[in-house]
């Protein structure tokens, strides 16, 4: 049956199943059309039962929740009557609904249930149903100790709703020890209060490493025990190899928000793959915020220079001041190498073809700049040269200049075809291009007129072909003859010995051409 065929109670029914498996999409509650189902006047208990689908659905609609508030406020009387179930799941929802978007307005039904001790009691008894405390919590906390990592152990968060069985204040860190399985068996999706957990600290910008307790057991089963004797070492080994799976899990998800943290480039960070950030002995907040400020060419040279440190020394007590010391060690160079390179082009510049003239490179009897055209073709002379940069008189006020292959044109060659290729009035250039038209009379040589006679040549041929043909009778238009032509094609070929066409007279053998007789 289609949705809005259900009745509230159906409704409810089917949306706490779906939403405790973890298939709740907000695609159901629209076809029921909730908003409309919550302005009917609904029991306490069939409320709770549409208000916490709404939660782990993540219905946003201000007007859904407004309605809800609504329903809840008409229903005070049923306050006492509603089981402890129906109590806890309406005290999550709407508290939830209050730390993530506003609190409820004070005096409210709403604002009164998130505040009242009873309430939060029955909530607590459901907690403890399905998020109870893991029999691992000694061994995980064993481990922790051993890592030296900071935390705290069974601490509630600033939302007032979820325990965390561990906590990492100083990273923002919640590790989860589930001691339910984490997927439905029904549907293997994530649990609707699992989900309306992790979707709290995720709200309050905290990472989430999530395990359940059969996962133990796996993980140190896992260590390799061959060659061991005796429990005791099987089972220390077997610790050890839980220790360093933690560790690894807990160093990964803080590499993760370091570099998200930190703005930290990707190539950057690829660059320090295998390097530890944060926690003992790894790369901390400050150096990576650093060394993401920097230039590219800084942040490579710095983070290979520490892989190399670091290979070289073994393990740094203080891994962060010393990739900063090695940062501005890099800035320095930077700098340095900026200022040589600056240096390097004013020499160049200096070792131009042609010193400047005192008056500079003007042409006082030239066009403006602002005559240029895109597209134009200009001819002028080489004034200047300088690596693949050229100069040349074309005209104007000021030198037009192209880029050309080293070693191609020298000052004084007189160039022909140049084509403008953009102009910009205000800082006084012309910008040019050599095309297939550009010809170059080289300084100290004869004109080339094999290309003038070839270019003169191609103009006729092309005028040529584009007059209009002679029209036959009938339209068509007639082949232009030249006399005696049409019979000599007419005339049928000799034909030799064996039916083939008898060879013109001279013709070389082999297919060669014989030789022009003088």
């Amino acid at each position: 049956a289609q949705a809005t065929f259900l009745s509230p109670q159906e409704f409810g029914g089917i949306a706490m199943a779906l939403a405790e498996l973890g298939v709740l999409g907000r695609e159901f509650l629209e076809a029921f059309d909730v908003e409309a189902a919550l302005a009917r006047e609904l029991p306490l208990a069939e409320v709770a039962g549409v208000v916490w689908p709404m939660a782990v659905a993540e219905v946003d609609s201000p007007i859904a929740w407004s309605l809800a508030a609504s329903s809840v406020e008409a229903c005070r009387k049923q306050f006492r009557s509603l089981p402890r179930r129906g109590k806890a799941l309406l005290y999550e929802a709407l508290t939830l609904r209050a730390n993530l978007e506003a609190p409820w307005a004070p005096g409210t039904a709403a604002a009164e249930i998130c505040s009242d001790a009873a309430w939060r009691e029955c909530w607590l008894e459901r907690r403890s149903e399905v998020a109870p405390p893991s029999p691992f919590g000694d061994m995980v906390e064993g481990h922790l100790k051993e890592l030296g990592m900071d935390f705290e152990r069974g601490v509630e968060g600033e939302d007032g709703l979820y325990g965390m069985a561990f906590r990492f204040p100083k990273w923002n860190f919640v590790l989860d020890l589930l001691a339910h399985a984490p997927r439905h068996p029904a549907s293997n999706r994530s649990r609707g209060a699992l989900v309306l957990r992790h979707r709290t600290w995720a709200a309050a910008e905290r990472s989430v490493l999530a395990v359940p307790d059969t996962m133990w057991e796996q993980i140190g089963e896992r260590a390799d025990v061959s060659g061991l004797e005796g429990a005791e070492a099987v089972q220390a080994a077997r610790h050890a190899h839980q220790r360093e799976w933690l560790k690894g899990k807990l160093l990964s998800i803080r590499r993760e928000d370091l570099i998200k943290e930190t703005d930290l480039q990707e190539d950057t960070a690829a660059l320090l793959k295998d390097v530890q950030f944060g926690g003992a002995g790894g790369i901390g907040k400050d150096a990576l915020k650093m060394l993401q400020d920097e230039p590219l060419l800084v942040r490579q040279r710095s983070a290979e220079k520490f892989v190399a440190s670091i290979a070289k020394q073994g393990n740094i007590r203080n891994a962060t001041a010393w990739f900063i010391g090695i940062i501005k060690k890099e800035q320095v160079a930077y700098a340095k190498q900026q200022e040589d390179e600056k240096l390097k082009r004013k020499q160049e510049w200096a070792a131009a073809v042609e010193t400047r003239p005192a008056g500079g490179w003007k042409h006082e009897a030239g066009r403006p700049f602002a005559e240029a055209e895109v597209g134009l073709k200009v001819s002028g002379k080489v004034t200047n040269v300088l690596k693949t940069r050229v100069w040349a008189d074309i005209g104007f006020v000021g030198d037009g200049t192209f880029k050309a292959k080293e070693g191609r044109f020298r000052v004084g060659d007189e160039l022909l075809n140049l084509q403008i290729a953009s102009v910009n009035v205000e800082k006084n250039v012309v910008e040019c291009k050599v095309t297939m038209q550009t010809r170059v009379q080289r300084v100290g040589s004869e004109p080339n007129t094999q290309n003038a006679k070839a270019v003169a040549h191609a103009k006729s041929m092309a005028k040529a072909k584009a007059r209009p043909r002679p029209q036959a009778p009938g339209g068509t238009a007639a082949a232009a003859v030249a006399p005696g032509t049409a019979k000599a094609k007419a005339k049928p070929r000799r034909q030799a010995s064996g039916g083939a066409a008898a060879a013109a007279p001279g013709a070389a053998q082999g297919g060669a051409r014989a030789p022009r007789p003088r």
